[in-house]
């Protein structure tokens, strides 16, 4: 007689954290599209995978997909000079917690 046995498995998600930097140089309003690359990190060494989001105020200004730990994101022309915060942060994905870090820089004026 063959038998089979349903097992329910839950599997915890591996804790992240995010790390973002700026690569654009200069930023320039209403000219420069700057960059900025994110990394993510995993607790298990298991690597992330899923999308990341900018925002500055609640307004998405840009988005990528994280393959293998990293992703590089192209922002929108900022509007207007001055220090700006960005919020990054990692969607998350079946395998692996959400996470998010801030990132500070400045727009400077037109030439």
């Amino acid at each position: 007689n063959a038998s089979s046995t349903t097992v329910a498995l839950s599997v915890a998600k591996a804790a992240s954290a995010t790390k973002a930097k700026k690569k654009t140089r200069t930023i320039r309003v209403k000219r420069t599209r700057a960059k900025v690359s994110v990394v993510v990190r995993t607790t298990t060494g298991v690597p992330a995978n899923g999308k990341v989001v900018v925002t500055f105020k609640g307004t998405r200004v840009g988005t990528a997909t994280v393959r293998n730990g990293r992703a590089t994101v192209t922002l929108k022309k900022f509007r207007s000079k001055g220090t700006k915060k960005l919020r990054i942060t990692f969607q998350g994905s079946s395998t692996v917690k959400a996470s998010r870090d801030t990132l500070t820089v400045t727009v400077k004026k037109r030439r």
